[in-house]
């Protein structure tokens, strides 16, 4: 997953949060500074089933 490319690689990002309605989203900075702000929309485009199982994998500590 793309957080977890980030992240591994030294990116400074921010969250993952669950923002209810609104999706799962997560932050990261380019080496500028610039901030990019990601969101996946998982009641939109997923079942229950798939939305937790997306959740249960971004909510959970990230190893090298």
């Amino acid at each position: 997953m793309l957080y977890e490319r980030l992240q591994s690689s030294g990116v400074q990002t921010e969250g993952p949060e669950d923002r209810g309605s609104c999706g799962i989203n997560f932050v990261f900075y380019d080496p500028d500074g610039n901030k990019f702000d990601v969101n996946e929309c998982v009641r939109v485009h997923r079942t229950p089933e798939e939305a937790e199982r997306l959740r249960s994998r971004l909510f959970q500590p990230v190893t090298s």
